[in-house]
């Protein structure tokens, strides 16, 4: 049985996709938080 998928908000995803990972990237050390500024 398939089931349709609502339709996806690609731009509302790509901006909490990224906010999510620069902001792990950022707690953990992985990345200075100057770069984080300049990719936010």
């Amino acid at each position: 049985m398939f089931r349709v998928v609502p339709p996806l908000y690609l731009k509302k995803l790509k901006a909490i996709f990224r906010h999510k990972t620069l902001s792990l990237l950022l707690s953990k050390g992985k990345i200075p938080e100057e770069r984080g500024r300049l990719l936010y």
